[in-house]
């Protein structure tokens, strides 16, 4: 944590960054509830930590209710719907849809949320769309092959393998996922936004970059959060 709290305030401003927890960081979906103790380092932690949208999954809000804490008012979830939380950067908006959590989303529910994505293009005010999801690989596989055309981007979480990026439906949707142990940070640059309502095809390592930034000794300890998490 302290390495990843380094490696945050080391990200240029100019690069307009956005950073984004997408679920389970706070207990893995196998992992019983951790100590009170730990608990409360961990939400002070990652309350100090610069996230623009963090995504709790049942089991991180399960944690923190069971230690008797609360989380941070700018936290969602877990949701019962899709929610969509935008942000400006400089060429323009960036749609982040929030999935529902796979205990309120079934399969069937599939062609609703892929509805709601394709209605947020149709609306010509996002230049991309990103979906967030905490449902582990297989359910987000299946989302993303009965519902082509939607997200341009998929940020996923939970149950299954880590992925630096994996292009689909012909290099039109990038899945990137979470890897587990909060050891390393997904990174995604892209040079320039697509116009809005544009369904982008990506050209790897041209009009986008992806890399897994691994959280070592090659990067220091932020002094104020390993104390935090120590002391």
């Amino acid at each position: 944590m302290a390495r990843r709290a380094t490696f945050f305030k080391t990200l240029p401003p100019d690069s307009f960054p956005i950073i984004v927890a997408g679920g389970h960081e706070f207990l893995s979906p196998d992992k019983a509830k951790d100590s009170p103790g730990i608990m409360t380092r961990l939400l002070a932690a990652y309350s100090q930590l610069p996230y623009d949208i963090f995504l709790l999954a049942p089991t991180d809000e399960q944690s923190i209710i069971q230690n008797y804490l609360s989380p941070n008012p700018s936290w969602h979830g877990p949701l019962t719907q899709p929610q969509v939380v935008s942000h400006k950067v400089q060429d323009g908006t960036i749609a982040f849809v929030l999935f529902p959590d796979k205990q309120s989303h079934s399969l069937t529910g599939n062609k609703k949320l892929g509805n709601f994505i394709r209605n947020l293009r149709d609306t010509k005010e996002y230049n991309l769309i990103v979906g967030i999801s905490s449902w582990g690989s297989d359910q987000e596989e299946n989302f993303l092959a009965a519902e082509p055309n939607t997200v341009d981007i998929l940020l996923g979480s939970g149950d299954g393998p880590g992925y630096t990026g994996l292009y689909l439906q012909e290099n039109a949707a990038l899945w990137v996922r979470a890897f587990s142990k909060g050891k390393a940070v997904s990174t995604i640059t892209i040079p320039s936004l697509p116009a809005p309502q544009e369904k982008v095809i990506w050209e790897p390592e041209e009009t986008i970059f992806t890399k897994t930034e691994t959280l070592d000794h090659s990067i220091p300890l932020d002094d104020e959060m390993h104390t935090l998490l120590t002391d």
